[in-house]
């Protein structure tokens, strides 16, 4: 008997010891590929596609993970913004000499023009380099809509460039619009609608950030009415918004907390526990793994931490990730 018991504790042991390391593992494998997508973010384009799509798998299944769910949005918006179209009104300015018709010339390189003296280059530029004429610097850029290289004045460069990250600016903002059901013929029709009620041109940031309120009014009374959840994410999305326009997110960021803890009393989760991430600041280390009942995390609003100094978003602006999740009694 004792034989017996001896062997069933050493196959427990094992098994536990199996389980033990597979957690490790699964967490070394998490931790390195929220990593990588910090890098790809970092670099701001998705060099591997086969590795964007695999940790974006892994990413998707980590529902309960505030930070792998803001890393799967963001590297979401950041393939949004690869695919986006060239700015439309940079199409027309290959070179000052062109012929207007929006696209780079498909004839031999050695016909190109100088966009300022319109001398014709030896060879297409791949960068930026000094006519041999006339001493100007020739700029090149490259249009994604067909992937032609365009050869600019120093003008025309920073004009591309601003339009370029205007449009990319929207395209992002449009993305998680669409999460919740707006369109991009919404967007355009609520912009137009400003635009005729302001009496000058709507802006896009100050229309996305009316139709987000929008949404919010109409998940409030949603979740109100019939418990509805999700509203914390949304409010966690417009202090994303408000952070990168460089505006004070952190009473957006405490609206997303109180929601997140009224969501858990509709379910009947009494007690909550803060996370904080791998790289978060001190003052967020400290409230890692601290419990409160939700009676006691409303009151006090532990986070999002009013001391936080971790700045992911702007290196101007702090943001602080920390989230709730439930707690074992």
């Amino acid at each position: 008997m004792q034989t017996l018991i001896a062997i069933l504790g050493g196959l427990v042991l094992g098994l536990l010891g199996t389980y033990l390391l597979l957690v490790l593992v699964k967490r070394f494998d998490i931790n390195r590929d929220k990593d990588r997508a910090r890098r790809m973010l970092s670099e701001g384009r998705i060099a591997d596609s086969a590795e964007f799509r695999r940790i974006t798998r892994s990413l998707a299944g980590l529902r309960s993970d505030r930070e792998a769910r803001e890393l799967l949005t963001r590297l979401e918006q950041l393939r949004h913004s690869e695919e986006e179209p060239a700015p439309a009104d940079c199409g027309a300015i290959v070179s000052a000499r062109d012929s207007g018709t929006g696209a780079l010339p498909t004839m031999p390189a050695a016909s190109l023009g100088c966009p300022y003296c319109g001398v014709q280059l030896r060879s297409a530029p791949k960068r930026k380099r000094k006519c041999p004429s006339c001493g100007q610097y020739i700029f090149v850029r490259t249009r994604s809509s067909d992937n032609q290289r365009l050869l600019l004045t120093e003008e025309q460069a920073k004009r591309f460039d601003v339009e370029r990250g205007e449009l990319r600016y929207l395209n992002r903002w449009l993305g998680v619009l669409e999460d919740y059901g707006v369109t991009k013929t919404d967007f355009e029709i609520r912009k137009q609608e400003r635009s005729e009620y302001l009496g000058v041109r709507a802006s896009d940031s100050g229309t996305i950030w009316e139709i987000f309120n929008r949404l919010a009014t109409n998940m409030t009374t949603a979740s109100a009415r019939d418990g509805q959840d999700g509203l914390d994410a949304l409010y966690y999305s417009m202090a994303l918004f408000l952070n990168e326009e460089g505006r004070d997110s952190f009473g957006m960021r405490q609206q997303s907390a109180k929601a997140a803890l009224e969501g858990y009393r509709r379910s009947g989760i009494m007690k909550v526990k803060i996370s904080a991430n791998d790289d978060s600041c001190t003052a967020c280390s400290l409230l890692n793994g601290k419990v409160f009942t939700i009676a006691e995390a409303l009151r006090t609003m532990p986070i999002p931490c009013k001391e936080c100094a971790g700045r992911p978003h702007r290196k101007d602006t702090a943001f602080c990730r920390c989230t709730y999740s439930p707690a074992d009694d």
